[in-house]
């Protein structure tokens, strides 16, 4: 518990520190007086993930101090292998889904930082069609993939 602690302490201090640098790449001088000033959308996401493997972390702590003994753990003491064979099936679709919406919800850091939303605000089209013609508009996959907006 010692160990899991102090990395919680190192989680949060560098949660300060990628949240300073993401900020300080919002803090530079506008080009007129109307321009809105924007942080850099990889640094919002960055800052957006340790935040939630923070919780996590905070979550699973939590649950262990509260619950010291799993519920699969007294399944396999009671001999009860039908409960063990459900746990398993459970935690095999929990998981996915676990990392689907982890993505899901880090996706919306780029959206944000790029004001995604204001290119197609139509949904599920976008342009009257699912893929939008300008979606392959640069070289890479990873430009298309995180800057196309």
């Amino acid at each position: 518990l010692k160990r899991r602690l102090g990395l919680l302490l190192c989680m949060g201090g560098s949660q300060g520190l990628v949240g300073w640098w993401m900020v300080k790449s919002g803090l530079q001088e506008p080009k007129n007086q109307y321009e809105t000033p924007r942080v850099s959308p990889y640094r919002l996401a960055a800052h957006l993930t340790s935040a939630f493997v923070i919780y996590a972390t905070l979550l699973w702590t939590t649950l262990s101090v509260a619950f010291p003994q799993t519920a699969m753990q007294k399944a396999q003491e009671l001999g009860l292998a039908e409960a063990c064979k459900s746990g398993k099936k459970l935690r095999g679709v929990l998981i996915p889904f676990a990392l689907l919406v982890s993505v899901t919800a880090v996706s919306g850091a780029f959206v944000a930082g790029l004001d995604a939303g204001h290119a197609y605000n139509t949904f599920p089209l976008m342009g009257g069609r699912l893929i939008p013609e300008e979606y392959w508009m640069f070289d890479t996959i990873l430009t298309n993939t995180f800057e196309n907006t």
